[in-house]
């Protein structure tokens, strides 16, 4: 289990790192959040 949290932890860092991706992220989620609420 703590490999795969360690795993996962190095993807959230380099997606934090890499902010176009993580905003672009962000908004699609958010989209799809507002999609469902309508």
């Amino acid at each position: 289990l703590n490999v795969i949290l360690d795993a996962l932890f190095i993807k959230i860092k380099y997606y934090a790192v890499n902010e176009d991706y993580y905003i672009k992220l962000i908004v699609n989620v958010a989209c799809k959040q507002q999609s469902i609420n309508n």
